[in-house]
This record gives structure tokens, C-alpha cells and sequence, in this order.
């Protein structure tokens, strides 16, 4: 008889994870580099870069948190208030330094067709303690975008 079991939740080494979608938020929280080079496609572009040129970018981000004291980012979801607004994602703040990112995920059929960054993110929240806001490729940062200011 061929029994299926599942693992206990304390046995588990990730928290439950539904989709594709859950698991790049989850990774990326963790800093993991190496698990979103196994979860993200390497067939589409994401921020119009290929995904190995992408990782490198992320990886300098994470890098960069990591120098600022950060073990782990904290995911607020929110969504584009400005060109995409029908994209969801999340700001991710360091949990040390406050720095943060915001990533809208473009999702079909709960796949993953792209990770952008978005320079007008809205969430529920008004954060008073956030710091420096950090980019994945710094050529999108505006200082005279409102948000910068």
C-alpha cells in the first residue's frame, strides 16, 4: 500500500509555499540568490534583462542590504500607483537598516512573466522609518521623481 504522508509544519525547512510566485517573494526575502536562479525562467527577461543578468543585480542588492546589517527583508504588498496599476507586488525592507526595494511581479496563470521595479509602489502602510530606497539597476533611480525627494 502506497501511503502518501506529508511533513510535519515543524519538520519543514520553508513555510508553505502555493506557488512559483510565493516561493521567488519567499526567496527573495531570504536573500537567496541561488533558489531564484533554480525558480525563475531563464527563457523571459525580467526588467528587460536576462535572468542571469538580473540575479547579478539582485545579488548586488542583496549584497548591499547585507553590508547594511540585514539578515532578512520584510515583503509589504502593494501595488503600482502610477503606469501599472493593475500589478501587484512588494516592497521589501531590510529588517536592520530600513533600506527597501519595490518589485512588481507580472503574474499569468500564476506564472512569473516578469519582476520590474516600480518608482511610484503603493501600500496600505505610510512608513516614517524607512532609509535609503535601493535599486536593482540604479539607472532607474530619478531624483526628480517625487518619491526621491
Amino acid at each position: 500500500m502506497n501511503e502518501h504522508k506529508t511533513i510535519p509544519q515543524e519538520q519543514q525547512s520553508y513555510p508553505p509555499l502555493r506557488n512559483i510566485a510565493d516561493a521567488v517573494r519567499y526567496f527573495i526575502q531570504s536573500m537567496d540568490v541561488d533558489m531564484l536562479y533554480n525558480l525563475l525562467d531563464d527563457k523571459i527577461t525580467y526588467q528587460e534583462f536576462h535572468r542571469n543578468e538580473f540575479l547579478l543585480k539582485l545579488e548586488r542588492v542583496m549584497e548591499d542590504f547585507k553590508s547594511n546589517g540585514d539578515t532578512f527583508l520584510n515583503a509589504v504588498e502593494g501595488r503600482c500607483g502610477d503606469c501599472y496599476k493593475e500589478k501587484t507586488g512588494y516592497m521589501f525592507i531590510g529588517n536592520n537598516s530600513k533600506r527597501y526595494m519595490n518589485l512588481l511581479f507580472d503574474l499569468d496563470k500564476g506564472e512569473i512573466t516578469d519582476l520590474f521595479e516600480c518608482s511610484n509602489f503603493k501600500t496600505q502602510f505610510k512608513f516614517r522609518h524607512l532609509t535609503k530606497r535601493v535599486y536593482v539597476d540604479p539607472k532607474n533611480y530619478n531624483p526628480f521623481n517625487r518619491n526621491n525627494l
